[in-house]
């Protein structure tokens, strides 16, 4: 055997074991997108509805006084999935990270706003900063959710409106009483998984 011929031989063992490792590591990431995506539409949803109900009530009542009622029907889930995969977030493409890791913060912030109107008898005054968490999740996914349903096909839950949320934090920061959200939080970027 010649010294070409153990060369040849050489690269196409290490050309296989390299696809190997990146077609592995394609379907983690496949696996861990399928894994995360039923836990994100369910919690988008309910974070939308969460958000329009509040806005209902606002425009009720602008004191925005919620009772145990509200509190036993209304809630965020917490994640299961999401901690769980922790440690395979790093697989996910960049913009796919950004788009959940957001979408998942700006939850756990909402919850904590929520119980602490829980914890206030209910009385939040204004409801921007939790609207604006809720709404600031479901915007900043929602291409994700698009791009999953284009490759996975559509979930079995509609997908929400948030008209009614979206006019209330307008309005909040219209009238002046309220900080202005940064720009790029409501950017509508294209995703695409890769």
């Amino acid at each position: 055997m010649s010294l070409s011929h153990a060369l040849l031989i050489a690269a196409a063992i290490v050309a296989t074991a390299v696809g190997t490792a990146l077609w592995r590591r394609r379907l983690e990431r496949g696996d861990l997108e399928l894994a995360l995506y039923p836990e994100v539409v369910g919690l988008h949803r309910q974070a939308a509805q969460l958000a329009t109900e509040l806005a209902r009530r606002h425009a009720q009542d602008p004191g925005l006084w919620l009772d145990e009622a509200f509190f036993a029907r209304w809630r965020l889930s917490a994640p299961l999935v999401y901690p769980a995969a922790a440690g395979g977030l790093g697989r996910l493409s960049g913009g796919a990270r950004d788009r959940v890791g957001y979408f998942y913060a700006q939850l756990a912030e909402a919850r904590l706003r929520l119980g602490e109107a829980r914890a206030a008898g209910g009385v939040i005054g204004s409801p921007y900063r939790l609207v604006s968490n809720l709404v600031r999740a479901c915007n900043h996914v929602e291409p994700w959710v698009g791009a999953m349903e284009r490759r996975l096909g559509p979930s079995l839950l509609a997908r929400p409106n948030l008209a009614a949320a979206n006019v209330l934090l307008g309005a909040l920061e219209e009238a002046g009483g309220e900080p202005l959200v940064d720009p790029w939080f409501w950017a509508d970027t294209a995703y695409e998984p890769d």
